[in-house]
């Protein structure tokens, strides 16, 4: 590396060589380092072969000409030297910072996050708190177990994806529309008592206030349609299925299941005969 020649108060455009700075390597190679202040006020380094090529600096927001701008809410009151200056927010403080940061998009002493961060919590707050309510009212109405009869009943009802849609939804039983809501459900039928479920008192209409009960298991079968083929009946459908009548007709026509129509035929041994 040659001599080099020093350059401290030569004048380039509007840049004056304040010192020489350190110097830099690059690939092997020493590069001479100036720095230099502009008539703006904001210094910056220049390599020595560029002196000659700059005229001005080449910094954006030069502090001096900031003083009395406003950036969002900070508003530029002094230069401060060393490319800072000294902003007031409008909330009060008084911050200082380097001016190339209002260009990057500093619009606040930090205000505004803080005020977003607590909007945000109030917000958070007020969903939780409505979420939790919701949450609650659901536990309560899960823990009752009303509300597990209800759920099964509007399910086997109305979804046919329910296990026993076939035996309820299919057939045409219903739930009124009064016990679409659980509360009108409750209202009527009270909490289900220990070792009880919802018993139709006739099978062939679907689910109302006049038509329902909370039953035993006993209860319950005693009533079932299985059992409701009297003698009159089950001599009826002996005779339709000995004139060619199928089972699975019989058993829709009277009401009865094919499992009871079955057990009258094969006298409950199995046998797949009418005899």
């Amino acid at each position: 590396m040659g001599r080099v020649v020093d350059r401290t108060g030569h004048v380039y455009g509007k840049l004056t060589v304040i010192t020489r700075a350190p110097d830099d390597r690059y690939r092997g190679f020493t590069r001479t380092r100036w720095l230099c202040r502009c008539e703006c006020g904001y210094e910056q380094v220049v390599y020595g072969s560029n002196l000659r090529m700059a005229s001005a600096c080449r910094h954006p927001l030069a502090p001096s000409v900031l003083v009395g701008q406003r950036f969002g809410r900070l508003s530029v009151i002094a230069d401060l030297g060393g490319g800072k200056v000294e902003c007031r927010c409008s909330c009060g403080v008084t911050k200082s910072c380097y001016s190339q940061r209002l260009r990057s998009g500093m619009w606040s002493c930090g205000c505004v996050r803080r005020e977003s961060k607590e909007k945000r919590e109030r917000d958070r707050a007020v969903i939780d708190a409505e979420r939790f309510r919701r949450a609650d009212t659901a536990r309560s109405m899960r823990a009752m177990r009303a509300y597990g009869s209800w759920r099964e009943m509007i399910g086997r009802c109305s979804n046919p994806k329910h296990t026993d849609y076939a035996q309820y939804g299919a057939r045409g039983i219903d739930v009124c529309e009064r016990w679409l809501s659980f509360d009108d459900f409750l209202a009527d039928m009270g909490e289900r008592p220990y070792r009880t479920t919802i018993d139709r008192r006739n099978n062939a209409l679907g689910y109302s206030p006049g038509n329902c009960r909370w039953a035993t298991a006993t209860e319950q079968n005693r009533n079932s349609r299985q059992c409701k083929l009297t003698l009159a009946l089950a001599k009826e459908a002996l005779d339709s299925i000995r004139n060619g009548e199928s089972r699975i007709s019989v058993a829709a026509r009277m009401g009865v299941t094919k499992a009871a129509v079955a057990a009258l035929c094969t006298g409950g041994r199995g046998k797949n005969s009418a005899d």
